[in-house]
């Protein structure tokens, strides 16, 4: 979960806030771990059955498939902890945090009918 909270930190050079980074590393190892999970039940019977219909093309088929599993987990997590820190509900507010405190009334001062 540690790299699942570092490894966006890093890439957006801590624009993105600490509860939405924790929330993504949390589902993000969540989603893996039970990837992995089911690999360790499914994957030697899909291995073997690819070898027999496809030999060597079959082991590269099942490795790439792998891979992209893995990186829709990855993209996935990040995808749904923005919809869900997008939200006006409860658990919105509680990844957005606390409202800002002071909030500029205007940012142009030469906008008409600005006070």
């Amino acid at each position: 979960m540690l790299v699942w909270v570092l490894t966006p930190h890093l890439l957006t050079a801590g624009w993105v806030s600490g509860r939405v980074l924790w929330a993504t590393g949390a589902i993000t190892a969540a989603g893996l771990t039970a990837f992995r999970a089911g690999g360790r039940v499914f994957l030697p019977r899909i291995t073997e059955t690819a070898e027999a219909q496809f030999g060597q093309w079959g082991l590269v088929f099942t490795s790439i498939s792998l891979l992209f599993g893995y990186s829709i987990i990855i993209v996935g997590a990040a995808a749904v902890t923005k919809a869900l820190a997008l939200d006006e509900g409860p658990i919105g507010r509680i990844l957005r945090g606390p409202e800002p405190a002071l909030v500029p009334e205007r940012t142009d001062p030469s906008t008409p009918g600005d006070p």
